[in-house]
């Protein structure tokens, strides 16, 4: 039995200079935590990797 999916609000923009639409989602706490730690270490390749 497979873990229940946590819904992830997702919100929808118009850039008024370019007229585009875009979507995007908040960062979860987890995705928060692993690119902190990268910023923290000062380590090019790690933040490249977390992002």
């Amino acid at each position: 039995m497979a873990l229940p999916k946590i819904a992830v609000p997702k919100y929808q923009l118009k850039i008024p200079s370019t007229g585009k639409e875009v979507s995007y989602r908040p960062f979860l706490v987890k995705e928060e935590k692993i690119l902190l730690i990268a910023m923290e270490s000062d380590n090019e390749t790690e933040m490249t990797n977390a992002i």
